[in-house]
């Protein structure tokens, strides 16, 4: 499942364009997948589109659907960080991208996370997943923990985005096909 592209105008894409226009094909069959697969299970349809990806689409796709999301806000980051870490195959795949982006720092920012969530006695399957974004209102100690992972979270992204970009440029071949 590799977009084709012209070999001129991705030498011409600036650094900062590469994961969007390689991301973006990507949620667009997802989002397709998701919608004709009514005789299959989300579940399911999302582990057959995933397996269709190149391990470089698997990362940027994993990490891409997290950060777009967690990146709005303190409470987005909370309710996000704990909506992935109760699907472990789905937290798997993002630190397996980050991994592969060489972003240690990133790695271990996510893995304390992980770990406070845990240690706050969040889920870690969707089975009962019923956490809020309203849980950090009422809990000081949680909003605390996960308020500095926050700062920090939002310092780190441009760093990680260019190592993604760079991984990105150096390995076309894993995000899509040139036409000529």
């Amino acid at each position: 499942m590799l977009p084709k592209q012209n070999r001129n105008e991705w030498d011409l894409l600036p650094l900062e364009k590469l994961e969007s226009v390689c991301f973006a094909p990507l949620i667009e069959e997802y989002k397709r997948r998701m919608t004709d697969s009514s005789s299959i299970s989300s579940s399911d349809g999302m582990k057959a589109f995933f397996r269709d990806l190149t391990k470089g689409q698997q990362g940027l796709f994993s990490f891409q659907v997290y950060f777009l999301h967690a990146i709005q806000s303190f409470e987005e980051f909370y309710w996000w960080s704990a909506y992935f870490v109760a699907q472990p195959q789905r937290w798997r795949a993002v630190m397996a991208g980050l991994h592969d982006f060489e972003d240690e720092e990133m790695q271990a920012l996510l893995g304390e996370v992980k770990s406070i969530l845990v240690a706050f006695h969040h889920p870690t399957s969707l089975d009962g997943f019923q956490v809020t974004r309203e849980e950090l209102g009422r809990n000081v100690k949680l909003r605390g923990a996960i308020g500095s992972l926050h700062d920090r979270f939002r310092q780190q992204a441009p760093s990680t985005l260019f190592r993604i970009r760079t991984y990105i440029r150096t390995h076309p071949h894993e995000f899509l096909t040139f036409d000529d």
